[in-house]
């Protein structure tokens, strides 16, 4: 259910960044038209913004390292403590988020499924589990 005026991307994105605690460990966003397409590409949006705030983490507590070994006079911490490169980062955050069209047509989501009846059963088996 999508106010008017509104789109299912901004709904997602607001419940996404409204909710308190740590970020949702799974996301699936599964949809037949192309109104659904919004939630996709917010979906990514948000993925793509949660992988640099991962990678800007992962840069400050190696520079700190760098700067507290430096400091200490110690060898250089390049050689113990590598950065993450920015693949990997996203791939860390992106392993957890499925979009799924409902019919094999071009859309933003990763994956499809033919109909409904695929959709129930995905569903079950995920219930299962």
């Amino acid at each position: 259910v999508v106010p008017k005026r509104l789109n299912k991307g901004v709904v997602l994105r607001y419940a996404i960044q409204s909710k308190q605690g740590p970020s949702p460990d799974f996301i699936m966003c599964m949809g037949d038209d192309a109104g659904d397409e919004y939630m996709f590409t917010s979906i990514y949006s948000y993925l793509s913004e949660t992988a640099e705030t991962e990678l800007t983490r992962s840069h400050k507590a190696h520079n700190d390292a760098a700067a507290a070994a430096a400091a200490a006079g110690r060898p250089s911490a390049q050689a113990v403590l590598q950065r993450k490169p920015s693949q990997e980062a996203e791939e860390e955050v992106t392993k957890y988020v499925f979009t799924c069209s409902v019919g094999k047509h071009r859309s933003h989501a990763s994956f499809y499924v033919h109909n409904v009846e695929e959709v129930r059963g995905l569903l079950q088996c995920l219930a299962s589990v």
